[in-house]
């Protein structure tokens, strides 16, 4: 399946060795792959920055890598497939002369964001963006979290560590940590949405349920077994991400409210969370989604059930995910709950 490949810009120097680069998600680490749709264009304006370098010949890589930092192949015609495209050489006249706006006691660094320096005490960083500090040395780099967790870069190369932030860090104050030692200023990140990786430690009705292996469903919190015609009832599904890929699509849920006669008469589509799209999780993600489901005002009484799943839109076509069973997908499309009793107002 398809998965968020990393952008991977370097420059190199005559001899090939990288001097500078810049690593993360495309349209200047906003844009995930995953994220883009059959004939879009990704538009990116880079800074790179240039630490004191000599005048002399340079080239430009351009490179895509998988999760797994392996260089996506590149097909140009009349030549065999690289792993990298490199831009035409240039010549650097004059000695690039590299500003250093913060130091501490004991080295030089600067931060960069994808469109140049950043000012460490107003930049706001957001996921999923990239995070450039620039050393005048061979010096182990790292950023520390509000939590006390330790990130290393992405990628380091020639003084420059890139840190792409991830689904896992929180949100708040990090701080640039050199060799060990914190430095200067701490930098704001923001990750848009409170993420957990924990599956509840109670669930009300845990299930099993695979989702095409793209949503699993581990089970529900049905609180009212009781309804009136004309009114809603509440219901918390227990979401994950398979742990080893994201989903691969912006997949839609339907809750069909069914009564004795199987005729559809409550429930909505709806993305989880109103708003959380199947493709902004991460791999392993756990979503807690507590909703109403409407009941239609002229719902006759009797016991009702609630088939939940999801489906994907191809062209004009609603296809439903299938369950997957003993590895196999069967013809079953939704999960049944309930009983609803459903009586008049």
């Amino acid at each position: 399946g398809r998965e968020n490949d990393r952008l991977r810009v370097a420059l190199l120097n005559s001899a090939g060795q990288t001097v500078s680069l810049w690593t993360g998600y495309s349209g200047g680490g906003r844009i995930p792959t995953l994220a883009w749709d059959a004939g879009d264009s990704v538009f990116d304006r880079l800074a790179l920055p240039l630490p004191n370098l000599p005048p002399g010949e340079y080239r430009v890589q351009v490179q895509l890598l998988n999760p797994f930092d392996q260089p996506l192949p590149v097909a140009a015609a009349g030549s065999p497939t690289a792993d990298a495209f490199t831009l035409p050489p240039f010549f650097l006249a004059d000695p690039a002369v590299f500003a250093w706006p913060a130091k501490n006691d004991t080295m030089r660094w600067a931060v960069w964001a994808a469109d140049g320096p950043a000012n460490p005490a107003d930049a706001v960083f957001r996921y999923p963006g990239t995070i450039s500090v620039v050393t005048d040395g061979a010096a182990a780099v790292s950023l520390v979290g509000p939590d006390g967790q330790v990130w290393p870069p992405a990628e380091s190369e020639g003084g420059v560590n890139s840190f792409v932030i991830g689904p896992r860090w929180q949100s708040g104050r990090y701080r640039v940590q050199i060799d060990g030692q914190p430095a200067g200023e701490p930098l704001a990140v923001e990750n848009w949405q409170p993420r957990r990786f924990d599956i509840p430690a109670e669930i009300e009705s845990p299930l099993a349920a695979n989702f095409a292996d793209q949503v699993h469903l581990l089970g529900y919190s049905l609180p009212q077994r009781a309804v009136k015609a004309g009114e809603a009832f509440p219901i918390t599904l227990v979401w994950q991400a398979p742990a080893g890929h994201a989903p691969q699509a912006n997949f839609i849920q339907f809750n069909n409210l069914l009564g004795p006669d199987g005729r559809l008469h409550g429930g909505y589509e709806r993305r989880p969370l109103e708003y959380y799209s199947t493709l902004l999780w991460a791999p392993g993600e756990v979503v807690v989604d507590g909703y109403a489901v409407p009941v239609d005002a002229d719902a006759p009484p009797g016991q009702y059930r609630l088939d939940v799943g999801f489906y994907l839109t191809v062209g004009e076509a609603a296809v439903n995910l299938p369950l997957v069973e003993n590895g196999k997908m069967t013809d079953v499309t939704s999960v049944t709950i309930g009983p609803v009793e459903v009586v008049a107002p």
